[in-house]
């Protein structure tokens, strides 16, 4: 499934924006390499960045052998490997170091699928929603903040920075 199907697909829309995590997620004491198991499964976000050639698109797995244990069932398995170090895995995986909150209208989300009456599309329609006002302005404001460095002077610009510092103090 490519990347664009994944915004579209209401399944994959509600797992990339949490909507589905388990609560366990929510105090995971797995991160930063620790684990109690002899193998870690997970996707290897950022892969491309890395080992371009290995994205398929399709997704690529993340295998963390974490005892003998582990390496001994791993290496039985016929497929195709490609080590990484554990420091790229984890720089691209926020997954490993923070702890995930639950999404804000997960409950929502949960009650309303109980419930029975809409559809799992027409729900995350609804709690996924972005007003447009809020969506010009995400966009707009790193265009009209450049716009401004560029039109006004560069001493006017470090008087407005102190007194915003000022500001904050």
């Amino acid at each position: 499934m490519s990347s664009c199907m994944h915004r579209k697909e209401p399944f994959m829309k509600g797992f990339m924006s949490d909507v589905y995590l388990r609560p366990s997620c929510f105090s995971c004491r797995c991160k930063n390499g620790v684990s109690h198991s002899d193998i870690t499964i997970a996707d290897y976000w950022g892969v491309k960045g890395f080992m371009p050639d290995f994205d398929d698109n399709k997704g690529v797995s993340l295998v963390l052998i974490n005892t003998e244990n582990g390496l001994h069932h791993f290496d039985a398995l016929p497929m195709l490997v490609r080590e990484s170090s554990f420091e790229d895995a984890k720089s691209t995986n926020p997954g490993f170091r923070a702890h995930l909150s639950p999404h804000p209208k997960r409950d929502e989300f949960y009650k309303r699928f109980a419930h029975g009456d809409d559809t799992v599309e027409m729900i995350l329609r609804d709690i996924l929603y972005i007003p447009l006002y809020k969506r010009v302005a995400s966009g707009t404001k790193p265009f009209v903040k450049e716009t401004v460095k560029l039109l006004l002077p560069k001493a006017l610009l470090r008087k407005l920075k102190q007194i915003k510092h000022r500001k904050r103090k």
